[in-house]
């Protein structure tokens, strides 16, 4: 594990070779965008000033996505691409809207979306469908 938080770091510059990475902590606006993303089964980019994790859709084996505490507002609809994906909290963000297409991941088994700025209609609807359609998927929101 390659793990560099706490360092105000706001890019990363050449070649990173590691499956998984935790750069939490820092001053991250979006994603590092890595020369094997490929590789990555294991992201904890939690505690940055994100706003977009659209990123992580090159992370194509990425296992756990963990971006709480930031400001990510948008949620690729084509998450549901990250087929490996297990584990996401997004919690403490800023998103108003949660993609359909994230309850397409076969192997969801824990989701994170709590403390965002979902109206309590949405938050109804967020549950009642996870609860209709995938009823074993542990949430939170």
């Amino acid at each position: 594990m390659l793990s560099v938080d706490h360092n105000n770091l706001t890019h990363f510059k050449g070649s990173i070779n590691t499956k998984m990475l935790s750069i939490k902590e820092n001053s991250f606006q979006t994603l590092p965008r890595l020369s094997h993303p490929e590789k990555i089964i294991y992201l904890d980019a939690s505690q940055n000033p994100l706003k977009t994790i659209t990123p992580v859709l090159n992370y194509k084996k990425l296992r756990v996505l963990a971006a709480s505490d930031g400001d990510i507002t948008f949620i690729p609809p084509d998450i549901d691409r990250l087929e490996d994906l297990s584990m996401i909290n997004l919690a403490n963000n800023k998103l108003t809207h949660l993609p359909i297409n994230i309850l397409n991941l076969p192997k969801l088994e824990y989701l994170d979306v709590s403390s965002n700025l979902f109206s309590s209609v949405q938050i109804r609807s967020i549950k009642k469908t996870i609860k209709t359609n995938h009823p074993k998927l542990d949430f939170e929101i």
